[in-house]
């Protein structure tokens, strides 16, 4: 199913308000387009961040401090995946 049939379906007010906040998501930093290095950097963030709490959630049994780096690893990850994908492209 669509994104425009789920809206045809929907009365016209709410159809006003669908496009309004469409069209104001696209206009803010976190809707624009990433430049290329700053797409690298949060892709690396993901897979740190997926490690990092694949470590920390393991089934069996690590040791301490390998459980602490991958909390570390998957905060780090993410914060950096965040940060990156609100870097702006110049218009």
């Amino acid at each position: 199913m669509t994104t425009k049939e789920i809206v045809t379906g929907i009365g016209s007010q709410t159809k006003k308000v669908y496009d309004y906040t469409k069209e104001t998501y696209k206009n803010t930093r976190f809707g624009s387009k990433t430049p290329r290095f700053f797409r690298i950097i949060r892709n690396i963030g993901i897979g740190c961040a997926a490690v990092g709490f694949a470590i920390s959630t393991a089934p069996i049994s690590l040791p301490v401090g390998i459980v602490a780096l991958g909390g570390y690893l998957g905060w780090c990850g993410g914060i950096g995946a965040f940060i990156s994908q609100l870097a702006k492209e110049k218009e």
